[in-house]
């Protein structure tokens, strides 16, 4: 991993944001960029406002810069402060378009119902729209729900075993090994009966998952020394059955990959990711099916 983003909003939750990305930066050595979006109000429609909004961008600007300089000051490694300007979603997109980025580290509160279906979070749109992995910190009010940077011990990762690749178990591999956390496989039994076996019905039951287990443990081949690497085969609906595994290894980080759908679909019916995105009992993170 080379160059980790903090996309921050200079909300209560900004510090520990930063605190996060820069503890990750620093196990691998990676390259801290402090990103902030600057949305300008529009006051008016007539050319004769112009003058007085471009003077008030002008100070939102510098007011936005001396913040993100402030942060700089807490982090103990050098940080690159990158400011932009317009819609965040828009403007994150087209900086990890043109460079390199490795992970994208914010915070998420989530929200829910009605809102959620019309206007959507800006996290949100940040998993369908970005090309690279977004790590969303849950947060309460004392701090990271489930690891601080430091404490991401266990690692959980959905695995649907339908390509012979998955980035998403790539990408959480890649970060269990660096931070020496254990890391658990799980796919999703959603319909446990196959028709390709005979039997009683305990044994219809039984050899599907037996099967599936010993899938999971080639997903991971050629494993180093010190890997901690766990296998579990779980009954059910994908977003469910994820939130229960995690609460049951008191798991600290949720990975996931997404399947980019149509936005009309996705709104009415939820991706998993989408569903984890609001109701996940910890941290996730996103990794793209094109990563």
């Amino acid at each position: 991993m080379d160059t980790i983003l903090c996309a921050v909003d200079f909300s209560s939750f900004t510090p520990q944001t930063v605190r996060v990305g820069a503890r990750l930066a620093k196990s691998y050595g990676a390259r801290l960029i402090l990103f902030h979006s600057v949305a300008f109000p529009i006051d008016g429609i007539f050319a004769s406002d112009r003058p007085e909004r471009d003077i008030k961008a002008r100070r939102l600007a510098r007011e936005a810069r001396q913040r993100l300089e402030a942060l700089a000051a807490e982090v103990e490694a050098p940080c690159e402060l990158l400011l932009a300007d317009g819609d965040p979603v828009e403007a994150l997109q087209g900086l990890v378009r043109f460079r390199p980025v490795d992970l994208v580290v914010t915070a998420s509160r989530g929200i829910g119902g009605v809102e959620r279906l019309i206007v959507g979070t800006v996290v949100e749109r940040m998993v369908v729209k970005a090309a690279c992995p977004i790590l969303m910190l849950r947060m309460h009010p004392g701090g990271v729900q489930g690891g601080d940077g430091q404490e991401f011990a266990r690692l959980l990762v959905g695995c649907d075993l339908r390509q012979s690749r998955d980035p998403a178990v790539d990408f959480a591999r890649r970060l269990a090994l660096g931070l020496r956390a254990e890391l658990h496989l799980l796919h999703v039994l959603e319909a446990p009966l196959d028709e390709d076996l005979n039997g009683s019905y305990e044994e219809i039951q039984k050899a599907p998952p037996d099967r599936i287990a010993r899938r999971l443990e080639a997903v991971c081949p050629d494993r180093r020394h010190g890997e901690r690497i766990f296998t579990r085969v779980y009954p059910g609906v994908p977003a469910e059955a994820l939130r229960r595994c995690a609460r049951e290894i008191d798991c600290d980080l949720i990975v996931v990959g997404v399947h980019r759908v149509g936005a009309l679909k996705g709104a009415l019916i939820g991706t998993t990711a989408r569903q984890l995105l609001h109701k996940a009992p910890c941290s996730l993170l996103t990794v793209p099916e094109s990563f």
